[in-house]
């Protein structure tokens, strides 16, 4: 089995408070931050889950013959930018020091537009990360008041025009749309403000209520499907009239500017999971794939790597995928992509035969909700929105 490109995402867990609308591993600073104790236990959680994915198998002492190529590295959160650039110079080094990557490996570091983060922006510049993506949200105050966000519009737009002055070519700026008594006048304008930084990428994405939040236990007034229809179909317009093309179901690029971790992600790609809470992903040659997780809580989670040495054959968090769920999660993540996925790819990446899903790709093609050509499965225009319903037919 061939191996796919392995990234490593960092969580740093710490907010200055919980958003209501938030489901992510996320945890309000109280006192001073461990931020030493924090990173020190970062490097031993990747020193020990790179030793791991560079095996035959988790339990195996047999590695390979040669260390997997880093492909990307993402750091979010939680507000990595509360953490000094200094703190996030040593980590990236750290990892650089033990690992072979490209001179031009995308690193991105998550950050939100509050004056006290964005003026670091470019002390991590020089600590190494060469990608923000800058957490805006909306760039109108009420409606960042009714997300329980700290920062202004005003410090958003002044955010983005620090990380451009800081060298900051490459940077998303995420924005959620079909807020809390948004209208459709209200949204396009987040965008319209948005476009006039000539942004290369953005997150553009629909609040979804979830659980374990406070907007779950204390539902806000969204607007009707007929306004989030509408606000998607014109903002959509206005994104590519303006170069941003969609290429995920939340994320619109110019031409060849994609997050290539994001899209390692999507196209099934492996990751380390480094950090409180943290998920990965690692193939292993003989086709079996595992999945990690570490510990939620801040605390737990140093006291298993804070203190060396960590052992190596600590691998009880990593767990096999069933060979039943491989094909399911493959296309829940491939067929979030515009362009889909190949034949070739699906064998590659699932380590299954193509033949065992055709009849259902079939199907789904009949009923007018996806699309084969040659040997490239994607889905239809319909297909797209109704993603939900074509994997409930995998299933």
């Amino acid at each position: 089995m061939a191996l796919p490109p392995l990234a490593i995402y960092i969580h740093i867990p710490w907010c200055e408070k919980k958003c209501p609308y938030c489901d992510f591993n996320s945890h309000k600073k109280v006192d001073a931050l461990p931020e030493a104790d924090y990173i020190k236990a970062l490097c031993n959680d990747f020193d020990r889950d790179f030793e791991i994915a560079n095996r035959v198998s988790p339990q195996s002492n047999h590695g390979l013959g040669e260390p997997r190529k880093i492909h990307s590295i993402f750091i979010g959160g939680g507000t990595p930018s509360l953490f000094r650039p200094s703190s996030i110079k040593y980590l990236l080094e750290h990892i650089k020091s033990k690992t072979s990557h490209s001179p031009n490996i995308e690193i991105t570091l998550e950050a939100n537009p509050g004056s006290a983060e964005a003026e670091k922006f470019c002390g991590y510049k020089e600590a190494g990360v060469n990608r923000l993506s800058i957490g805006v949200q909306s760039f109108n105050d009420k409606n960042l008041t009714r997300l329980g966000r700290l920062h202004s519009g005003n410090q958003s737009q002044k955010a983005i025009t620090l990380a451009k002055d800081a060298g900051f070519i490459n940077y998303n700026i995420d924005i959620i749309h079909t807020l809390p008594g948004q209208t459709v006048e209200n949204g396009l304008r987040d965008l319209e403000t948005a476009l006039a930084f000539n942004p290369p990428h953005l997150s553009w994405y629909e609040l979804t209520i979830e659980r374990n939040t406070v907007f779950y236990s204390s539902p806000p007034s969204l607007p009707n499907e007929i306004i989030a229809q509408k606000l998607f179909e014109l903002g959509t317009k206005k994104l590519e009239a303006n170069g941003l093309q969609q290429y995920e179901i939340s994320a619109y690029c110019k031409k060849e500017k994609p997050s290539s971790h994001n899209y390692n992600y999507w196209q099934f790609g492996d990751y380390l999971g480094i950090g409180a809470g943290a998920h990965g992903k690692i193939s292993y040659s003989g086709g079996d794939i595992y999945r990690s997780i570490k510990k939620k809580q801040p605390n737990g989670y140093l006291n298993d790597f804070l203190n060396p040495p960590v052992s190596s054959k600590n691998y009880q968090n990593f767990k096999l995928i069933k060979a039943d769920q491989i094909s399911i999660e493959f296309l829940l993540n491939s067929l979030r992509l515009r362009e889909g996925f190949s034949v070739e790819l699906y064998e590659q990446r699932t380590n299954l035969d193509f033949s065992q899903i055709a009849h259902t790709v079939d199907k789904m093609i009949s009923k007018g909700l996806m699309r084969r050509f040659e040997n490239n499965i994607t889905t239809t225009d319909t297909g797209f929105s109704l993603i939900d319903t074509i994997l409930g037919e995998f299933s």
